[in-house]
This record gives C-alpha cells, structure tokens and sequence, in this order.
C-alpha cells in the first residue's frame, strides 16, 4: 500500500536533489561533511592562534590538523563521498511509484545506460504529472456560443 505522505516528501527531496544534481553541487552527505570539517578546522584554528600566537609550532600544528581533521572526518560522516547515482538509488529505493509505465522505462534506462540526471529528471517529470495532476482553469469563454454567421469585423 502506498504511503502518500512519504511518498510526496520523497518526491519534494527529488526535486531539489535533482536541481543540486544538475547545477554539479555536493550530494547532502557531501555537504555536512564540509560543513562540520570546515566548522571544527576554524574553531581550532581560533583556539590554536590564541593559545600559541603566531608561531612556526602553531602553524606546523594547523597544517597537520588541517589534513588529519579531513581524514577524521570521513571516518565520522558515513556516505561522504556518496555519488548523486547513489543518493537517487535510495530515495527511489523507498519510493512507491503510482505511474508504472514510466516506473518501468526508468528501471529500464538505468540498466542500459546507468542513472543520470537527465534520466532521472525525465522519470520525475512524468511521476509528478500522475501524483499531482494539472488543475486547468475552467476558463467562461471556452463555453461562450457565438454566432457563426456573424463575420469578424462586420457590424
């Protein structure tokens, strides 16, 4: 049975995935893991200069920190050079399709070709447009009768 409301959030995640996907930026893991090595790299940074004062000791320590910190970190944060391909087999892991067609011509392209951004932008496109159909306006003059014998421009 599908979930709608987990699965609306799993597409909501998709389609800023896939805009971060196609403007090249870090996946999510990526990013924590730049921000809490760069947030920890600049308090000890702080700390370092305050304590020791600019000194040969100090900057020997920040350029042995600066690289050790990274390997710690990718010990810390799992997935942290996880690949958008893997990002979006997750997701779509937990997902539950409603369109089976297009469900079936995803799983389809990613065995031929691998998942690409385009790939999986095109799947989503056509997902979205079964999950949350266009509502058209019911526009008044597309019931306005007109009478047919009566040219344009004549009076």
């Amino acid at each position: 049975m599908r979930d709608e409301e987990r699965n609306s959030s799993l597409l909501r995640k998709m389609r800023m995935h896939i805009a971060e996907w196609e403007a090249v930026r870090p996946t999510p893991q990526g990013n924590k893991y730049i921000f809490l090595w760069l947030a920890t790299f600049i308090v000890v940074l702080v700390a370092t200069v305050s304590v020791f004062r600019p000194s040969l000791f100090a900057l020997c320590f920040l350029i042995a920190w600066f690289f050790l910190s990274q390997e710690i970190f990718k010990r810390i944060i799992p997935r942290y050079n996880e690949s958008w391909e893997e990002v979006f087999d997750r997701l779509l892991s937990d997902y539950e399709p409603l369109n089976l067609s297009a469900w079936e011509h995803l799983k389809h392209q990613a065995e031929t070709e691998g998942l690409t951004v385009s790939i999986v932008s095109n799947w989503y496109q056509e997902e979205v447009r079964t999950v949350w159909p266009e509502k058209k306006p019911d526009l008044k003059f597309l019931h306005k009768v007109t009478d047919g014998n009566e040219k344009i421009g004549e009076e």
